[in-house]
């Protein structure tokens, strides 16, 4: 019995010892799927923050393109005003300038016959239209600078002729 004893004790060390071997085995098996784990977890997490700042930098750069082109679209609103009433402001004068002369003219009542002032209007039209730095909107004053001057033609004679 002796001997049965001593056989079952060292199948049971044999037991424990492979018990302890496939313990430890696991433990490792684990241990190095649980580093792969947290490995696979940190490549992922670093590809994610890489996608993130990626797309972040990408609408830093959305957005500071559109502040760009809103700061260029007000300046050059800016421009085209100034530009705008600098133009006015040239064509007003000029047309002052120019039709000065037959404003004089009508107010003194040297004009005869509308004959005679449409002449002068033409010749001072001429002068106008050679004139240097009008840019690409000069009919556009010049018609409503016309416009807002009433024909002298019916005020150079009184009412009565104007009805034979």
């Amino acid at each position: 019995m002796l001997f049965s004893v001593e056989r079952v004790r060292a199948q049971a060390a044999e037991w424990e010892a492979e018990l302890q071997r496939k313990w430890r085995e696991e433990t490792l098996r684990m241990a190095e799927e649980k580093e792969k784990s947290y490995e696979e977890h940190e490549r992922q997490l670093l590809a994610k923050m890489e996608e993130d700042r990626k797309n972040q930098q990408l609408e830093d750069e959305r957005m500071l393109s559109m502040k760009l082109q809103t700061m260029l679209e007000s300046k050059l609103r800016d421009l085209c005003s100034c530009n705008t009433q600098a133009s006015l402001d040239h064509h007003q004068a000029l047309l002052t300038q120019l039709f000065q002369d037959l404003e004089k003219k009508i107010a003194s009542g040297i004009y005869t016959g509308c004959q005679q002032f449409l002449n002068d209007q033409e010749e001072q039209l001429e002068k106008y239209q050679r004139a240097p730095g009008k840019g690409l909107k000069t009919h556009v004053f010049l018609e409503a600078a016309l416009d807002v001057r009433q024909h002298p033609c019916k005020s150079l004679y009184p009412s009565k002729h104007l009805l034979v």
